[in-house]
């Protein structure tokens, strides 16, 4: 995410250290079933939560589904599986400066995947 500025990802695996450094834009949702992606994130320059909206929910749900079809990932299709459980696991990071923009606009709530 060091030079990310728009856009939307999502991340299934382990990340590296300074998580969210010289990220301007976009928006990541990272699958966080060991609670330690804060030990990873640059919270000087992100905001890190957890995943609540639905509009979002859906977002994440349509691009892992999406990303199994394409690539047969067996973590993606595990955590859809289980839906209901793993979705609790997501974390979305936000840089600081566009949290209240994303929020006030509830931005990608209904991105198309494709």
């Amino acid at each position: 995410l060091e030079y990310m500025t728009g856009g939307v990802i999502v991340i299934l695996g382990n990340t590296g250290r300074n998580l969210g450094a010289g990220m301007t834009g976009g928006m990541a949702f990272i699958y966080d079933p060991e609670g330690t992606v804060l030990n990873h994130v640059n919270l000087e320059l992100v905001d890190v939560d957890r995943l609540t909206n639905p509009g979002m929910l859906r977002l994440v749900h349509r691009l892992l589904r999406r990303h199994y079809e394409l690539t047969n990932s067996p973590r993606a299709r595990d955590v859809l599986r289980h839906w209901e459980q793993e979705s609790q696991h997501f974390r979305r990071v936000l840089p600081k400066d566009r949290v209240a923009a994303i929020e006030s606009l509830n931005e990608f709530s209904d991105f198309q995947v494709t």
